[in-house]
């Protein structure tokens, strides 16, 4: 129970952190509005070790439309940032979510993230591969 309580007290310090970091807006899209903006993990929590879970260089603020699809491993991003979407999603649905073909990240991901997205775009890599979308 207590193990539990400290993961969401972290979560809370996390998110924050995230914010900070991307000054309250998506990484991606520039949404501000709070209740829209998720504390993504790029290594999911499920796979990341117990510091990398709290690690800012893992996460990216993004909007709930942007989150559920990084999440999922249907986008993924380059080093720099650019945006990369897999062959799964049905056509026009970037264009749905507001997104394009040349979006890319607000700023550039600092040598700490891009190691965490290497690590997701090789996830992303392998379920386009063989198909698979989502967990």
């Amino acid at each position: 129970k207590i193990t539990m309580i400290d993961a969401r007290m972290g979560q809370g310090s996390y998110r924050a952190a995230l914010m900070r970091e991307w000054d309250g807006k998506c990484a991606l899209t520039g949404i501000e509005c709070p209740e829209m903006l998720i504390a993504s993990h790029i290594k999911p929590w499920s796979e990341s070790k117990k510091r990398e879970k709290l690690d800012v260089a893992n996460g990216l603020i993004l909007s709930a439309n942007v989150d559920a699809l990084f999440d999922r491993f249907l986008i993924s991003f380059e080093d720099d940032g650019v945006l990369l979407a897999s062959p799964r999603l049905p056509k026009g649905t970037l264009e749905l979510a507001g997104l394009d073909g040349f979006a890319k990240l607000r700023k550039q991901p600092s040598p700490a993230t891009a190691g965490y997205l290497q690590y997701h775009r090789e996830q992303f890599r392998n379920r386009a591969a063989r198909g698979k979308v989502g967990f």
